[in-house]
């Protein structure tokens, strides 16, 4: 069976929907729409994953087995598994 690599974020979303008393509305942006126009022609969500793309990339400016050992372990995951000794 082959995952998705964000499949433990969404089964958490899926997970907190359930428990929520009202409905919440999940908008995909589309990735790199900055490549054809500046940041204030884009959507105001797009502008969001532009801010957090950047956040990201500070994160990924330390080693990456900090990176590893950050990662967390969500309230819905039952199991998690580590490769190559990384996790």
């Amino acid at each position: 069976m082959v995952m998705k690599s964000n499949m433990d974020v969404l089964l958490e979303i899926q997970n907190v929907k359930k428990k929520l008393k009202t409905s919440i509305e999940i908008i995909h942006v589309k990735a790199h729409q900055d490549d054809t126009r500046t940041i204030a022609e884009l959507s105001i969500p797009a502008q969001l994953n532009m801010s957090m793309d950047k956040l990201a990339e500070k994160q990924y400016s330390k080693p990456i087995s900090e990176h590893y050992r950050k990662m967390p372990h969500l309230p819905t995951q039952q199991v998690s598994f580590s490769t190559c000794g990384i996790g």
